[in-house]
């Protein structure tokens, strides 16, 4: 299984380019893309939610690749018109191996496949919408101003977890998939112009 390399995803970190007087110094950002999916199966008068979550993450220091895949039990409450599911419990994460984690470049698609707790987990997030969805905001505080961009899509997921097959028209099913990034403009950049570039 091929993962998605340190300098694709680099293609995808923020390019923040100050124009003053024709010196363009760049500020390094952090980019990252992340997988979520949650199942929750009702069982009796209780639930469990499945969890899987993976992230590949690549800053000025070292790419990174974790995740984890777990279980939680529920207590249901339901009403006349309304059924609540409450879930309290933790999700251990740890480092993957950077193959374990693949994400097509227009989050078309992506998969993982890693071992946790004694078992193999493997997951499959498919987009259900047309294109991908751009944010991107500026946000000022009192050390700079951090440029933020983030690329989502409207997927599912399915897979085993656990050793349970898990699919997304039983239950309750919540997934997501995520690439964005993040670069600081330190102070002394002042009102100078702002060039900001996300690269797909």
């Amino acid at each position: 299984m091929r993962g998605f390399g340190t300098k694709a995803l680099c293609s995808v970190a923020l390019s923040v380019i100050l124009a003053m007087g024709g010196f363009a110094p760049a500020y390094a950002g952090v980019a990252k893309e992340q997988a979520l999916s949650m199942w929750v199966r009702f069982r009796g008068p209780g639930a469990t939610i499945y969890i899987v979550f993976v992230a590949h993450k690549v800053s000025p220091k070292r790419p990174l690749t974790f995740g984890g895949a777990g279980k939680i039990p529920c207590r249901v409450e339901r009403g006349r018109t309304s059924t609540n599911v409450i879930c309290n419990g933790r999700l251990r994460v740890g480092e993957l191996p950077a193959d374990a984690f693949f994400v097509h470049p227009t989050l078309e698609r992506a998969r993982v496949s890693f071992r946790a707790k004694g078992r193999t987990h493997r997951v499959r997030w498919r987009a259900i919408d047309d294109r991908p969805d751009v944010r991107m905001a500026p946000l000022p505080g009192p050390n700079g101003v951090t440029v933020y961009a983030e690329m989502t899509r409207d997927v599912v997921a399915s897979g085993r977890v656990l050793g349970r097959r898990l699919r997304p028209k039983r239950g309750i099913h919540f997934a997501e998939l995520a690439r964005g990034g993040t670069t600081k403009i330190p102070p002394r950049a002042g009102k100078h112009p702002v060039h900001v570039e996300l690269r797909f």
